[in-house]
């Protein structure tokens, strides 16, 4: 028992930290990088050289829709300068699934998602990925609401509302909805 006593403060004496002391020559923090290639610090506020990012502004419409639904929508370039045919793939970050989508020329792609019937609401993330090592983030591109809110993908404000109708035969089912529409034939493609 008492060897086992002695083996025992031994091992734990010897568990400590032990710290290793190194002379600096250098007054202050600052001052022991100066030897360091003499390269200036690019994070110095002071410097106005680091060229900045043109402004991207991407748009998604519908830009909201129900957990369950399933719908065409459509990611464009609303400012900025990509072209969106480069892009390979399309990662939504919630719960939604991609079933299809098609680049149209460099500023439109049409997509084809499915909302999951037990989707986390709130906004969700679109990855484009640019093929290599180039990715865009397109932060809250979509927000999901609970069924039934009345905030689903049919209800979504289209941007570009030209108050005109495109079928020109007259429908005489027609309910007088805000998009000439009867629902049977969104042009939004929600389902």
């Amino acid at each position: 028992m008492r060897n086992i006593a002695i083996i025992g403060l031994a091992i734990g004496g010897l568990s400590g930290c032990v710290v290793y002391e190194k002379d600096h020559k250098a007054d202050s923090y600052d001052e022991g990088y100066d030897d360091l290639d003499n390269e200036e610090n690019p994070l110095d506020e002071d410097d106005t050289s680091v060229d900045e990012k043109p402004s991207l502004v991407l748009g998604f419409h519908p830009d909201q829709a129900e957990q369950g639904e399933s719908f065409i929508g459509y990611i464009t370039v609303d400012e900025g300068d990509l072209d969106l045919s480069l892009v390979e793939e399309l990662n939504f970050y919630g719960d939604i699934d991609v079933q299809d989508f098609d680049v149209r020329g460099d500023d439109e792609i049409i997509v084809s998602v499915s909302v999951h019937e037990d989707a986390v609401t709130g906004p969700i993330d679109v990855l484009l990925d640019m093929g290599g090592n180039d990715v865009v983030w397109f932060e809250g591109a979509l927000t999901v609401y609970e069924a039934g809110s009345g905030n689903s993908c049919d209800d979504a404000e289209d941007p570009v509302d030209d108050d005109t109708d495109d079928d020109p035969v007259e429908d005489p089912d027609d309910s007088g909805g805000d998009d000439g529409n009867t629902g049977d034939d969104d042009t939004t493609g929600c389902e």
